[in-house]
């Protein structure tokens, strides 16, 4: 079997892209670069029938440290963890310290002032209670007919069920009078 061997006239030359950003040919974690850079912590959104509940991972972070905002359809984070009480003599280390900020737009409408927050081993657990749809109102108003040329104040009966509204009363529109006619004796 044969093999391709590329020649290069110059080893000692570099491809440019590597001289340029030597940081994209080691990993995250041994690149000098990225060691005190925060990474965004990962987001677990679930959907109940009355609620939202979004999880985050903040391991290492207190309670104190967190600082939350919540809309209607969006929740933001800010997270500040610090490496105070950092042993000494520490070689290697894949812990991330500094502070970051995450919004996180909800798929549906909540109702912001009734958010619960708690953490527990590390683990922000948010419940947002879902904004209940409006139910219709539907609103009968049973017309009253007059003799005079004004007609009197209509009775209004509100529902919320449309019931019979789908099969409409028979009325005879002949034996009524038309309110708008004016007598000719007036």
């Amino acid at each position: 079997m044969k093999s391709f061997v590329y020649w290069q006239p110059w080893p000692e030359i570099q491809p440019l892209p590597s001289q340029l950003k030597p940081e994209l040919h080691t990993s995250r974690t041994t690149s000098p670069r990225n060691t005190a850079r925060p990474s965004v912590p990962a987001v677990e959104v679930q959907t109940t029938e009355e609620a939202l509940i979004l999880q985050v991972e903040l391991p290492g972070v207190e309670a104190r440290d967190i600082d939350l905002q919540v809309t209607r359809d969006r929740v933001a984070i800010a997270v500040s963890r610090s490496r105070q009480n950092q042993p000494q003599g520490v070689l290697y280390s894949e812990f991330q310290y500094g502070e970051f900020q995450r919004a996180i737009a909800l798929s549906e409408p909540i109702v912001a002032d009734r958010v619960q927050a708690k953490l527990n081993n590390g683990i922000l657990t948010l419940t947002l209670p879902k904004l209940k749809a409006v139910q219709p109102e539907v609103v009968r108003v049973k017309l009253e007919t007059t003799q005079n040329s004004v007609p009197s104040q209509p009775e209004v009966q509100r529902e919320t069920v449309v019931s019979e509204l789908s099969s409409p009363r028979q009325t005879n529109f002949s034996e009524l009078e038309d309110p708008w006619v004016v007598p000719a004796s007036a």
